[in-house]
């Protein structure tokens, strides 16, 4: 969140310890009260429309994350080599 121009928090706050939990809380709660699905649900309903999620390797090598901690609705970790193989003609999204 810091950085960020939407944020109502300044970014001078945001780089303290423990101001992201209290961020991603504040967001939960807004989710909420809008009544739209969280994270894993979300993701749970583009699996079933035929949506494929992918995993980036980069990312995760930066980060320290195995595959195993993933959830079962990514397809693979790939490369961004990779997925410029696979997005060819397809519909596209960023999140």
């Amino acid at each position: 969140m810091a950085g960020n121009a939407a944020s109502p928090v300044p970014t001078a706050l945001m780089g303290l310890p423990g101001m992201e939990a209290v961020a991603a809380k504040m967001m939960s709660k807004r989710m909420e009260g809008l009544d739209i699905p969280g994270p894993r649900e979300f993701i749970e309903i583009l699996k079933d429309s035929g949506v494929k999620l992918y995993a980036c390797l980069l990312a995760m090598e930066m980060f320290g994350i195995e595959k195993e901690e993933l959830m079962e609705q990514v397809e693979d970790v790939i490369t961004v080599g990779d997925f410029y193989a696979i997005a060819d003609d397809a519909q596209v999204l960023f999140t």
